[in-house]
């Protein structure tokens, strides 16, 4: 027979063109379906980061509000603290043996109940 330009196995110019076609689908499809994963991890990361931007601007409105409520409380102690300085004008010694003497008479009075009993 007359020469056709093929191989006896078949592996002539024409069936290497589609080969190479098929390899170049294949490798495209590959590649779709690397792009399709990949723009759902970017829809998820990007769902993420809002989530995370919204719980880090309630964390900071609920931050602020504490730190508002003891800021208050900081002032109503201080000078709930002042008034109690100034009532009779004690020094704090004279508070502690006050309360001494307190705590010893109840005790006293606590042992004379029992003793009476």
């Amino acid at each position: 027979g007359a020469y056709n330009g093929n191989t006896p196995n078949g592996a002539g110019p024409s069936n290497h063109y589609h080969s190479e076609l098929d390899h170049k689908a294949a490798a495209e499809k590959e590649n779709d379906a690397i792009l399709k994963a990949l723009m759902a991890d970017i829809k998820t990361i990007k769902t993420t980061h809002k989530n995370i931007g919204e719980e880090i601007g309630s964390q900071n409105k609920l931050l602020e509000l504490l730190g508002e409520t003891f800021g208050k409380a900081q002032g109503a102690l201080g000078s709930a603290m002042k008034k109690v300085g100034e009532v009779g004008g004690m020094s704090s010694h004279t508070h502690m043996w006050l309360l001494i003497i307190f705590a010893f008479v109840v005790f006293l009075f606590i042992w004379f109940l029992l003793k009476v009993k």
